[in-house]
């Protein structure tokens, strides 16, 4: 089984000052939006719709607490926002690789929904890794190769080098993340003492 994702008890939490200090209602301006403002997802359960718009904003005082008591070896670490159009219907961040970071360690602030869950996807006829910023926009070339909704009060590493969305999204998604450039970076993350994980 190829590795997807996996939460650990043993990475030091958060302090309740770092959760406290983020803003739960920045949503962002157009020149903060990243290259997935434009995506728009077709065939996606029945719709054709725009994917949910993926910010990250830097918060120094987490970026501080992570490199004192993470790892120092990290490409950046702060509040990752999902914002959507106003609609009843569930909506999707859409599949995609990451562009800069292999690995992304992820606490949950906000969901986004009840039933908001990751999804990891293997695109028809071609390899599961991909390269950095590939989209997945059709779903129905899509196949479905694992789910997981982000646990509460746990740190939960996930691989970005696979396609991976965020579905049933139904308002503001918000999480810490701690970016790592590769499985290098990954080694230096306390609490992490055996990557055996990573190639079962």
């Amino acid at each position: 089984m190829t590795f997807l994702y996996k939460t650990f008890d043993s990475i030091p939490p958060p302090p309740q000052h770092i959760i406290d200090g983020i803003d739960l209602n920045f949503r962002p301006a157009k020149s903060q939006i990243g290259y997935f403002h434009e995506r728009t997802l077709k065939n996606w359960n029945g719709y054709n719709i725009k994917a949910g718009v993926n910010t990250r904003q830097a918060y120094p005082e987490f970026e501080t607490w992570v490199k004192e008591n993470v790892t120092r070896h990290i490409v950046d670490a702060g509040v990752n926002y999902v914002s959507l159009d106003a609609t009843d219907i569930p909506r999707s961040t859409g599949a995609h690789t990451d562009g800069v970071r292999e690995y992304v360690l992820m606490w949950d602030i906000d969901a986004g929904g009840e039933d908001a869950a990751l999804h990891y996807w293997q695109e028809k006829g071609k390899n599961l890794y991909r390269p950095p910023k590939t989209q997945g926009e059709d779903l129905t070339m899509l196949d479905l190769v694992g789910r997981v909704q982000l646990p509460k009060n746990q740190w939960i590493l996930v691989d970005t080098r696979i396609l991976h969305s965020v579905e049933n999204l139904h308002r503001t998604r918000i999480t810490l993340h701690i970016s790592l450039l590769n499985r290098l970076a990954l080694e230096t993350v306390t609490g992490i003492d055996d990557l055996n994980f990573l190639d079962q």
